[in-house]
């Protein structure tokens, strides 16, 4: 069956998806590709390995001549930054975001309890963000960086509650890899450590999930 067919469908009457995200087919990359960057101990650095939410293994080759996979979701604004986090940590979110008002509902209950129990000690220094946060949660505020002003300080607060950081994997317009931040990734281990939760920050400023990362078993580097 082509992708086209399958983007038809998505849209046809039973869809409950079109309000929330897109679902869409992941691109599979030869697994030969894969296995000459892992043998070449130069470029063994130019994957990032991670576990997608339906499980399984997928890959995102750091070449701007390799066009990156497709993610788990497409989300539309806004908020889309933290419905992608939500996404792969959160399995309240994850089993309701077929149903746009549920997950809406979860994601702001969500926003509201982090700057009511967490901000305590802090209130001083988050006091115009929890203004602003209490005031919007409606869906007009945004946790998309380029709409909203308090987004570092935002990012710090999601980060500390979740336990967790972020690898972002940027695109360029053609949907080929472009850079990734932070730009040295950290060393990934599922085991220990602080997971690591890898997001797809398209050209247009909209985030997708892709998954959890890990290290590869044959990438020392990494383990």
């Amino acid at each position: 069956m082509s992708f086209d067919i399958l983007r038809q469908l998505q849209y046809c009457t039973g869809s409950c998806y079109g309000d929330n995200l897109n679902m869409v087919p992941s691109r599979i990359i030869p697994i030969s590709l894969v296995e000459d960057i892992s043998e070449d101990s130069d470029n063994s650095s130019n994957i990032i390995y991670y576990i997608p939410p339906r499980l399984g293994k997928e890959y995102v080759i750091c070449n701007n001549e390799n066009k990156l996979p497709e993610p788990s979701a497409y989300f539309r604004g806004p908020n889309t930054f933290l419905k992608s986090l939500l996404y792969l940590s959160n399995v309240n979110y994850y089993d309701n975001v077929h149903l746009p008002l549920k997950a809406d509902t979860i994601l702001n209950t969500y926003i509201r309890n982090i700057f009511e129990e967490q901000l305590t000690e802090n209130i001083q220094s988050y006091k115009k963000l929890i203004q602003v946060i209490m005031n919007n949660t409606g869906g007009t505020f945004d946790t998309d960086p380029d709409k909203n002003p308090f987004f570092s300080k935002f990012i710090k607060v999601i980060l500390k509650k979740e336990k967790c950081d972020v690898i972002i994997i940027r695109s360029n317009d053609s949907g080929y890899y472009f850079d990734t931040v932070p730009n040295k990734l950290p060393k990934l281990n599922l085991i220990s450590g602080k997971p690591n939760y890898v997001l797809l920050l398209h050209s247009n400023g909209l985030y997708s999930p892709y998954g959890k990362a890990y290290g590869s078993i044959d990438n020392k580097k990494n383990d």
